[in-house]
C-alpha cells in the first residue's frame, strides 16, 4: 500500500494505524512524506506491537522526532518479530532517537534493512549503534544506511568493519568516505548466511555525506 506523499498528517495516520489493527494482510506500508509527526509514530509504534503481517514500513521524511522513534524502538522490543524492513530517514531523531533504536536492535530478531539516512545522527547515536551490533551476534541486521548524519570518518570505519568485517584497510576507506558519492560496500540488500557461523554476512548500504573530519574513533 502506497500513500506516501499525500499530507496524512497525525489524526490521519492515527486513524490507519487504528485501522490497520484489524488488518492482518498488509506486508507492505508506504507512509513516506505526510507530515504524521511525533503522535503520527506513536500511532504507528502501537499498531506494530498487534499487527503480525507487515514486512516492510516506510515513513521517511515525516518529522517524527526523537519521541515518535522512541515509541516505534519500543515496538520492537519483542512485540514485533516480523518487520524486516525499516526505513525511518529524515526524522530528525538526533542522537536520543538512534540510541532507542539500537537498543531495540539488541532483542529483536527479525529486522533486516534499517534505513537512518539525513536524522542528524552523530557520535553518540553512532557509538550505539556500534556497541549493539558488536555486542549481539544474532542480530539480524544485513543492511544498514547512514548516509547524511553527522558521523565522523574513524567512526564510520569503524561501524563499517562491524558491519563488513572484509574492509580492513582504515586510511583506504576513510578516503573513500571522503570522496565518493556511491555504495561503500556490496549495495545487495541482503547476503547470504555465512557458511562458517550460519549468520547474516551484513553491509552497509552507504555512509557518504557524513560531514567527515579527521578524528579519533570512539571508544565503548
Amino acid at each position: 500500500l502506497n500513500l506516501s506523499g499525500n499530507k496524512i498528517s497525525s489524526n490521519g495516520c492515527k486513524e490507519l494505524a487504528e485501522s490497520l489493527l484489524r488488518n492482518q494482510t498488509l506486508k507492505t506500508l508506504n507512509l513516506a512524506q505526510n507530515q504524521i509527526g511525533t503522535d503520527g509514530g506513536k500511532a504507528l509504534a502501537g499498531m506494530l506491537e498487534v499487527c503480525s503481517s507487515l514486512t516492510t514500513l516506510n515513513i521517511a521524511d515525516n518529522c517524527m522526532g526523537p519521541d515518535g522513534c522512541h515509541a516505534l524502538a519500543n515496538s520492537l522490543v519483542d512485540k514485533n518479530n516480523t518487520l524486516t524492513n525499516l526505513n525511518i530517514a529524515g526524522n530528525n531523531i538526533f542522537d536520543d532517537g538512534c540510541k532507542a533504536i539500537a537498543k531495540s536492535l539488541e532483542s529483536n530478531t527479525a529486522l533486516a534493512i534499517l534505513d537512518l539516512r539525513n536524522n542528524r545522527i552523530g557520535a553518540d547515536g553512532c557509538k550505539a549503534l556500534m556497541q549493539t551490533l558488536e555486542g549481539q551476534s544474532h542480530a539480524s541486521l544485513t543492511t544498514l544506511n547512514v548516509k547524511g548524519n553527522q558521523i565522523g570518518a574513524a567512526d564510520l570505519h569503524r561501524l563499517n568493519q562491524i558491519i563488513n568485517p572484509k574492509d580492513s584497510k582504515p586510511q583506504k576507506a576513510t578516503e573513500r568516505y571522503r570522496k565518493s558519492s556511491s555504495h561503500l560496500v556490496d549495495p545487495s540488500p541482503m547476503s547470504l548466511p555465512s557458511p562458517h557461523t550460519g549468520r547474516p554476512q551484513r553491509n552497509v548500504a552507504s555512509m557518504f555525506g557524513n560531514r567527515v573530519q579527521s578524528q579519533t574513533a570512539s571508544t565503548t
